[in-house]
C-alpha cells in the first residue's frame, strides 16, 4: 500500500510540473492577444485604416448589415465604416 501511495504522489508531482510548464506559453499567448485587441481598438478610435490593412489577414471575413465582406472590401471603405458607426451611435443615444 505504501508503494502505491508513493507512486501516486510521484505521478501527481510530475503531472503538476508538466502542467505548470505550459502556463508561461499560455500567458504569453494571452498577453499577445490582449495587446492586439487593444491596438485594434486604438486604431479604430484614431480611424487608422492603415493599421487594419496590415492587421487583418488576407482571408479576413466579417458579417455586418451589408452581409459578408472581406479585407478587400473592408479596408478601402474604412472612412465610410467610421461614419456609419457615428450615425448608429447617435441613433442609439437619442
Amino acid at each position: 500500500m505504501k508503494k502505491f501511495i508513493v507512486i501516486t504522489l510521484v505521478i501527481y508531482t510530475f503531472s503538476s510540473l508538466a502542467l505548470r510548464q505550459k502556463e508561461p506559453a499560455e500567458d504569453v499567448l494571452k498577453e499577445t492577444l490582449v495587446s492586439l485587441e487593444k491596438q485594434s481598438w486604438e486604431a479604430w478610435k484614431k480611424r487608422d485604416g492603415k493599421f487594419f490593412q496590415e492587421f487583418l489577414s488576407d482571408d479576413h471575413a466579417e458579417v455586418g448589415f451589408g452581409g459578408v465582406t472581406n479585407k478587400i472590401t473592408v479596408v478601402p471603405a474604412w472612412p465610410v465604416r467610421i461614419a456609419w458607426s457615428k450615425v448608429i451611435r447617435s441613433k442609439i443615444s437619442s
